[in-house]
C-alpha cells in the first residue's frame, strides 16, 4: 500500500494492514530462509512533522522454517514492534561518515511511502536466526543424516555423543 506524505494530516494517519505474505516475500526477490505465511496484519501510524516522518505500531505475521537442526518444517508466529523515524532527502545526500544520531533516522526521497517495504524489512529483523522446533531438538545424525528426536540411529557412529572439542579434555597447559 502506497502512502502519500500529503495524504498524513495534522492528526496523523492509522493504516490497518492486511497483505498477502507471498507477495511481501517476493519483494526480497528469492533471498528469504523462509515463507511468510498470509496474511501479514498490523496497524501502523504515521505522524508527520515539518515534512519528517514518524511511524508507531505493530506487525503480526505467521513464518515457516525449516528447523536448523533437523530440518522440519516449523511455523513460528512473529510480532514487531515497529518504530521508525524518516527524514526527507536521500541517503546520498549524507556525509560519509555516519553519526551516533544518524544510526536511527531513515531517509525517502520521494512523496511516499511503501509499506510493504516497511513490513518486509520489520519482519525480517524479527524473523530468528536460528529457528528450532524444540529448544531439546537433537538434530540429525552426522553420519547417517536420521533424525535423532524419533531415537537413535544405530549407526554406531564413532565419538558418538562427542563434540570436536572433546578431545581438548584431557589436554594440560604446561
Amino acid at each position: 500500500m502506497k502512502i502519500k506524505i500529503d495524504d498524513i494530516t495534522d492528526n496523523g494517519l492509522t493504516v490497518t494492514l492486511a497483505e498477502d505474505g507471498a507477495r511481501i516475500a517476493s519483494l526480497a526477490e528469492g533471498g528469504l530462509d523462509y515463507t511468510i505465511l498470509s496474511p501479514v496484519t498490523g496497524l501502523l501510524d504515521f505522524v508527520k512533522n515539518d515534512g519528517n516522518v514518524f511511524i508507531n505500531g505493530n506487525l503480526s505475521a505467521k513464518l515457516r522454517f525449516a528447523c536448523s537442526r533437523c530440518l522440519k518444517e516449523i511455523d513460528l508466529p512473529v510480532d514487531s514492534n515497529v518504530t521508525l523515524y524518516y527524514e526527507r532527502g536521500r541517503d546520498e545526500d549524507r556525509d560519509k561518515e555516519i553519526k551516533p544520531s544518524d544510526v536511527d533516522v531513515n531517509r525517502f526521497p520521494g512523496e511516499e511511502f511503501d509499506t510493504d517495504e516497511i513490513i518486509l524489512a520489520q519482519v525480517a529483523l524479527d524473523a530468528p536466526i536460528q529457528p528450532l522446533c524444540d529448544p531439546e531438538c537433537k538434530g540429525l545424525c552426522s553420519k547417517c543424516g536420521a533424525d535423532l528426536n524419533e531415537g537413535e540411529c544405530g549407526c554406531h557412529r564413532e565419538g558418538h555423543g562427542e563434540t570436536k572439542f572433546a578431545k581438548l579434555k584431557d589436554f594440560k597447559v604446561k
